[in-house]
């Protein structure tokens, strides 16, 4: 009868160490997911952050273009009408068309309630 307690009590010090360890290891895989899902949200939060001002610069640019192309044309247009090249005349009217169509993915909607 001692033998069988002794062997009894080897198995439960056995199950519990093997389930300490196994607590122990997804512990550790736990740790490592929450790890990598906090650093993957944080390169998303970045990419975004950058896409933005990417976004913003390209729409800056674009506004710098559009007027640059309407100050030469009324430039051009007070020396004298007949020297407005066509190709100059019709680039500014695809930008000025542009410009309706386009939207700025940096300025914020407006929301009538």
């Amino acid at each position: 009868e001692e033998a069988v307690s002794d062997e009894r009590r080897n198995i439960k010090r056995r199950i519990r160490s093997q389930k300490e360890k196994w607590e122990s290891v997804q512990r550790k895989l736990q740790e490592n997911r929450k790890r990598k899902m906090k650093s993957e949200k944080k390169a998303r939060r970045i990419c975004k952050k950058k896409m933005k001002a990417a976004n913003s610069r390209n729409w800056l640019k674009f506004r710098e273009l559009k007027y640059n192309f309407l100050a030469r044309k009324q430039v051009i247009l007070m020396s004298s009408v007949y020297t407005v090249p066509l190709g100059t005349y019709r680039v500014w009217c695809l930008l000025l068309s542009f410009e309706t169509f386009f939207n700025a993915r940096n300025k914020k909607k407006k929301y009538s309630a």
